[in-house]
């Protein structure tokens, strides 16, 4: 008799142990499926804010480029070159760059919390100074939001080497 109350005991046991792991593994699905969703949602909005880059890069619209960059951004340009927002944004604004296109392919957004790493190619066509350029660049972008909106933190370009055809 008493081998039978110890065996159900271990029985209910075992159950409540599994039902216990089981209600566990929903909760952390559930919240892992609320932070999928709250990640996708944030992905979006930085794609969006990626897609007004380059808008406005093309525009030349340096009120938009000053509401995309933070205060702080930094870029570090394909040749090394590392410039503030205070010394990027006249660039546009005096017509030293302009862009005829810039498009971007190879995307990937990585969300954590409130900060965004955006990595992806670019192909931008245009002028610089008295000098045309059609180039291709690999670059690595920052974001973190600020009151509610994705600004750029930092911006580096690496250039793709163009192969030669044989």
């Amino acid at each position: 008799m008493k081998a039978k109350h110890l065996i159900a005991a271990l029985v209910i046991t075992g159950l409540a142990a599994v039902s216990a792991q089981v209600g566990c593994k929903r909760v952390e699905q559930n919240t892992s499926m609320e932070q999928q969703g709250q990640s996708g949602e944030a992905e979006r909005e930085v794609k969006q804010v990626e897609r007004e880059l380059a808008d406005a890069t093309v525009k030349g619209d340096t009120a938009a480029l000053a509401q995309i960059f933070s205060g702080d951004c930094i870029f570090t340009g394909s040749g090394g070159e590392v410039l503030t927002v205070a010394q990027m944004l006249p660039v546009f604004k005096n017509n030293n760059l302009k862009f005829e296109s810039f498009n971007t392919d190879d995307v990937k957004v990585r969300v954590a919390g409130q900060a965004a790493v955006v990595t992806g190619r670019a192909i931008t066509k245009g002028r610089s100074g008295n000098s045309e350029f059609n180039r291709q660049d690999r670059f690595t972008r920052v974001y973190r939001k600020e009151n509610g909106r994705w600004r750029l933190m930092a911006s580096q370009l690496t250039p793709i080497e163009q192969q030669s055809r044989r």
